[in-house]
């Protein structure tokens, strides 16, 4: 299968070119276009027969090695969200029909990638500052700690804590966890050991 699919038994076009990427474009309206509006499939057994249907789109696909493609609706809880074009370098097949039909597959597939794309996203940028937040809040305790033990002011408890972290070849989140933890006592870190 190429650009989304193509067929198993087809050549490969050259796909990373500038010419597929236009072919891609928002004015290249093409099957997936015509696809998601309605949300039904649409099939095109000879590409270069559909200039007049899309003009651009098919030119262009032509000129990359395509011959036929199908587009089927990307669906999630009953909305249509885009369009799959599943494409083949034969004229009069449709892309996806030798034996199994996976091209549906695909589509479900597509729609779990942008999901996971979208969300994964959000989820990691969460994290991030979850993990940010718990690392400052660790630093901010072990100072407390430190100024307590060596009274001393924030910013000095701050740069013993630093060097500790330094010496011992840790981060110093990390560092802070262990002294506030219990791992590491005050008077150690105090003491520059």
């Amino acid at each position: 299968m190429t650009a989304a699919a193509n067929s198993a038994t087809s050549p490969t076009p050259t796909t990373g070119s500038a010419a597929w990427r236009r072919c891609r474009s928002p004015w290249a309206r093409g099957p997936a276009w015509t696809a998601t509006a309605p949300g039904r499939e649409v099939v095109e057994r000879d590409l270069d027969g559909a200039r007049a249907r899309w003009p651009r789109f098919a030119q262009q696909a032509v000129e990359l090695g395509f011959r036929s493609v199908r587009a089927v609706p990307l669906r999630l809880d009953g909305r249509v969200m885009g369009a799959l074009n599943v494409f083949d370098v034969r004229t009069g097949v449709e892309p996806g029909q030798d034996g199994l039909d996976i091209v549906q597959p695909l589509a479900d597939l597509a729609v779990i990638a942008l999901l996971q794309q979208r969300y994964g996203r959000e989820q990691t940028a969460a994290e991030e500052i979850g993990s940010a937040l718990a690392d400052r809040t660790a630093v901010e305790r072990a100072k407390g700690v430190l100024a307590e033990a060596g009274g001393l002011d924030m910013d000095t408890a701050l740069e013993v804590l630093r060097s500790h972290a330094r010496r011992s070849g840790r981060g110093v989140a990390d560092s802070a966890r262990d002294l506030v933890g219990g791992a590491v006592d005050p008077a150690t870190v105090l003491a520059g050991d």
